[in-house]
């Protein structure tokens, strides 16, 4: 690959400690290229260009299926190692081109060229698109839906629409996001979309849905005719510790963990009876009726063995994530297309599913009722 003249060049009067010690010829030398490729003008892409006024797509977004110009990440990665990644950390919180080049200009104390940036966000939305249509497991034991708001630019100015997003639980207990759909509000068919896509990456069989109104209901009887779906626990759970302040939300759950996790029906309704009568209804008066007023969708909860309500009602990891997700639309914005509210998503999962990395400590009681519950269908595969 070298002239073997450019060897004893370099290695002339030198031994190993010279070449190989830090600051000796191999890193001088991987500074002088660094600086020659600095040297040499790039190619810049005609679509990369678009992204230098701060915007990732020009409209145009992962449908097109742009991939990254490599030139301008080379030329940079062996002056500046981790700069891809603090590209991609800075993208999910939300930042665009312009901020995302002031704070490298000051981090790197050196000029960092908007088409450097624009690059690497053409190879996010590469990586999403894959990340988008990846195959699935055939079983999941529990799948949770959520959504996020997202504000898209238009021809009018800007819309909102919604993004839905899946929480699967593996056999093994681990977690994983199925996938990101963006749909406008008002689009009555979102569910069959949504679940025709789960089925044409693979899943074959999820045993209990979460969050899902009466449109669901019927997506999932046509696709998933087997599995059980539990509606308004989550979003109970959700709506009743938003009344307390961060440090008393704590405290509320557990008390409402009391009246979900009760033996049967008759046991919760006395358990919320004592509850509404208790010191942290007294605290927070609208949490008791807000549970009253929807007793009957809570019902069929009590169906379940209290160790797999106790991993149904978890929403530790859902509400993070969405936390997240508010939070770098929030910074972003507006966005230009559904691509590109994707692609920013997507880093957010990304980033947020390297937390996930053990069961929930009530999965491995849990998994024991699912086999009992279920044994023609879960296995530990």
């Amino acid at each position: 690959m070298f002239k073997r003249e450019l060897i004893d060049e370099l290695v002339s009067g030198r031994d190993a400690k010279d070449i190989f010690d830090r600051n000796g010829v191999l890193d001088k030398l991987r500074e002088a290229l660094a600086e020659r490729l600095a040297e040499t003008p790039p190619q810049i892409n005609e679509k990369v260009t678009r992204l230098h006024a701060g915007r990732w797509a020009g409209g145009e977004g992962l449908a097109n299926g742009l991939d990254a110009d490599p030139s301008l990440l080379s030329r940079y990665r062996l002056r500046y190692p981790g700069l891809e990644d603090q590209i991609a950390l800075l993208f999910g919180r939300g930042l665009g081109v312009n901020d995302i080049k002031r704070r490298l200009e000051i981090q790197y104390a050196a000029v960092v060229p908007d088409e450097l940036i624009a690059s690497h966000a053409l190879a996010v939305w590469a990586e999403a698109r894959d990340w988008l249509h990846r195959a699935l497991d055939p079983l999941y034991p529990i799948v949770a839906f959520d959504s996020v708001r997202i504000k898209v630019r238009d021809s009018e100015g800007g819309r909102n629409k919604i993004c839905h997003l899946a929480l699967g639980l593996h056999p093994s207990g681990s977690k994983e996001i199925l996938g990101l759909w963006v749909f406008e509000q008002s689009v009555a068919n979102a569910w069959i979309g949504i679940l025709n896509d789960l089925k044409q990456r693979g899943v074959e069989d999820v045993l209990i849905f979460v969050n899902g109104g009466d449109r669901f209901r019927d997506a999932a009887r046509q696709f998933f005719p087997k599995a059980q779906t539990h509606t308004r626990i989550v979003e109970l759970l959700r709506d009743a510790t938003n009344f307390a302040s961060s440090q008393r939300r704590a405290a509320v759950a557990s008390a409402l963990r009391e009246i979900y996790c009760a033996g049967d029906a008759a046991e919760g309704r006395r358990k919320l009876s004592a509850f509404a009568a208790g010191p942290v209804s007294a605290k927070y008066p609208a949490i008791a009726p807000l549970w009253e007023r929807d007793w009957s969708e809570i019902l069929p909860f009590f169906d379940l063995p209290v160790e797999i309500r106790r991993v149904v009602a978890s929403t530790f990891a859902m509400d993070l994530l969405q936390r997240n997700l508010k939070r770098a639309m929030r910074v972003r914005g507006q966005v230009d297309s559904d691509d590109d509210a994707l692609a920013l998503l997507y880093l957010v999962v990304r980033n947020g599913q390297r937390n996930w990395k053990r069961p929930q400590r009530e999965w491995h009681a849990a998994k024991t009722h699912f086999a009992m519950s279920f044994p023609d269908r879960f296995a530990l595969r």
